[in-house]
């Protein structure tokens, strides 16, 4: 998975596959134009975003103080009460509540929540019914030529994307109301510790269902 940034518009993260798909696409509409090209690509990944077989993350705003658009910053306090399902998180040395350094929460259009953490993983929530069960996402990504496989977490199907120079690590699953995406962003990201995130994540859903 690979990050695009865009100056005055975004940031997101996209599998590589449709990103070169998307940027060969802009390429050609906007001949030797880098700057109306990288636009294209920008827009492209906007007007695709609701379709979740081909986006992994909304975009968000390019100031790292501010990665969610349409997003505030909250408390976690704040966050639960806020947002629309269950905030499912880890709580592992990866990521734990007391290493969580930045949360953005936005309620509409569709809700998402981004949790980052010191480790440099990034968690980002959405309510289940924005996007697609786990078996049929991932048949549309490995259709995009997507290294992912789908694994079990703790009986929990979980579509797992390793990382690679070319990209960033990923798990995504449907926990109870909520698909939950775990991003290893920075830093080392193996296999053994995306299923180590997933698993926590599951683990914890019940404390987190009843409030914590």
């Amino acid at each position: 998975m690979s990050r695009i940034v865009v100056k005055g518009l975004g940031t997101c993260w996209m599998e590589d596959s449709r990103m070169n798909a998307v940027a060969e696409q802009g390429w050609k509409a906007a001949g030797a134009s880098a700057a109306v090209a990288l636009l294209l690509v920008f827009i492209g990944v906007r007007l695709a975003s609701g379709d979740s077989s081909k986006i992994v993350v909304a975009p968000g705003n390019l100031d790292p103080a501010e990665p969610l658009a349409g997003g505030v910053a909250l408390s976690l306090t704040e966050a639960k009460a806020a947002f629309p399902a269950p905030l499912y998180r880890p709580d592992t040395a990866l990521g734990s509540d007391s290493t969580l350094t930045n949360l953005w929460v936005r309620t509409d259009d569709p809700p998402e929540a981004y949790l980052e953490y010191e480790s440099g993983l990034v968690v980002l929530v959405r309510p289940a019914e924005t996007g697609q069960p786990t078996k049929e996402f991932a048949e549309a990504q490995v259709k995009d030529g997507v290294p992912g496989t789908v694994v079990s977490i703790d009986g929990v199907d979980a579509f797992l994307v390793p990382q690679s120079d070319a990209g960033a690590g990923s798990v995504r699953l449907v926990v109870g109301e909520a698909i939950v995406t775990a991003i290893g962003d920075r830093g080392d990201f193996s296999v053994p510790k995306l299923e180590s995130i997933a698993d926590s994540i599951v683990k914890t859903a019940a404390r987190v269902r009843a409030g914590a």
